[in-house]
């Protein structure tokens, strides 16, 4: 999967089923994605946090791309979460994960969200082994299923868990032909209290982290089933 910053639940989800979870930084990075901004929730309505991209190209891979340091935008994300989530029950263990975050002064795209994705994952106990694409399994000249299979074969493994939204791109047959079984995560999303606010389903796991107590949060990594269709 793609490294994405401040990921919603679902993301953690697949982590949480996965042995081993390859972070696929080695892909053209996706405009408008979730490579780079995610969601949280400010005065009561979803708003994006982000990271600013210097010379931002849709044909370029993630791992060659460089954030732009002439705003302050760590600092700005920051304040933008500590106004909107002050009152929330967690907040001060979440804002420390945040500073964390943010302050991690490597200027590289990649190595940015990948640093985020190791907090977040440490916070919440998950144990999976993470693994950037970047230089590792040398087949950049594949694409799409067969790159996938490809990863798979050299890892030696037999099972590959995708996102739901892998379903229109990936068929369980092609991969099973390979003697790859494909397994997609059904995420079960739950309501939780995000205080007065009407409640916004699929914000970042900040919101979630902000809102629910780390054991319960541990408890919704689970809520999932993997499906073969």
């Amino acid at each position: 999967m793609q490294p994405y910053f401040l990921p919603y639940l679902g993301y953690w989800q697949m982590m949480h089923a996965a042995d081993k979870f390859v972070l696929y930084d080695d892909v053209n990075f996706i405009k408008k994605g979730w490579v780079n901004r995610n969601r949280i929730l400010v005065n009561g309505a979803a708003h994006y946090v982000g990271i600013p991209i210097r010379n931002m190209s849709q044909n370029t891979k993630i791992y060659e791309l460089d954030i732009s340091e002439t705003e302050s935008w760590r600092r700005k994300n920051l304040k933008t979460i500590e106004m909107s989530y002050k009152k929330a029950p967690f907040f001060s263990i979440t804002y420390a994960l945040c500073e964390d975050i943010f302050l991690y002064p490597k200027s590289n795209l990649s190595e940015f969200i990948n640093h985020s994705i190791v907090c977040i994952q440490q916070h919440l106990g998950i144990r999976t082994e993470l693994v950037p694409s970047k230089g590792m399994y040398n087949n950049i000249h594949l694409t799409g299923k067969d790159r996938i299979i490809d990863i798979c074969h050299q890892e030696s493994i037999s099972n590959y868990i995708n996102a739901p939204g892998g379903r229109a791109l990936y068929d369980v047959v092609d991969f099973k032909d390979k003697g790859v079984n494909l397994k997609f995560v059904e995420s079960q999303l739950p309501v939780y209290n995000q205080g007065k606010n009407e409640f916004h389903q699929g914000l970042s796991i900040l919101d979630v982290l902000m809102f629910n107590r780390l054991k319960k949060v541990q408890e919704f990594l689970g809520m999932y089933e993997l499906l073969d269709h």
